[in-house]
């Protein structure tokens, strides 16, 4: 459990050089789009990264410099599993992502609520999740994209 000193500091790393994203993706021969969630951050320098992967128990990666120009990159991606947690958590202390971890909490809590698991109905088919949910959920995630993206058009699901 973190503190709310640790969560008010993972909110400015959020907010200031972190990556809060939701991505419609399709599974081969799936029925139901995914929203798979992510949340990382990638950093010239260790320090954040060596901090928070401390209290969150996650590891990070550090890429080279691919010239003699640039800097070393520390980068870290935080599982759903915490990542839902946290964003949670740091709601509160967020400023300029808040909307955006409201929208990617709001598609989990949805999925969450509608997914029907791994059930069977007859022969080898998988039940499907109900339609208001999918549509649901890709109103939620039209509206973040169109929160992260100002220079482009959103496409708008149906």
């Amino acid at each position: 459990m973190l503190t709310d000193l640790q969560l008010a500091y993972l909110a400015g790393l959020i907010d200031g050089e972190g990556s809060i994203e939701s991505q419609r993706e399709w599974q081969p021969r799936g029925a139901t789009p995914r929203f798979p969630l992510r949340v990382s951050f990638t950093f010239a320098t260790e320090e954040p990264l060596k901090t928070i992967s401390g209290w969150l128990g996650r590891t990070y990666k550090q890429y080279l410099a691919t010239s003699v120009n640039r800097s070393p990159r520390y980068r870290m991606h935080i599982p759903k599993g915490i990542a839902v947690i946290v964003l949670g958590g740091c709601l509160p202390f967020l400023l300029l992502k808040r909307r955006q971890a409201e929208l990617i909490l709001a598609i989990e809590a949805v999925r969450e609520a509608n997914n029907p698991g791994r059930v069977h109905i007859g022969s080898a088919h998988l039940a499907r999740m109900p339609e208001a949910a999918v549509e649901e959920m890709a109103a939620l995630h039209t509206e973040l994209r169109s929160l992260k993206s100002h220079k482009r058009g959103v496409r708008q699901y149906h």
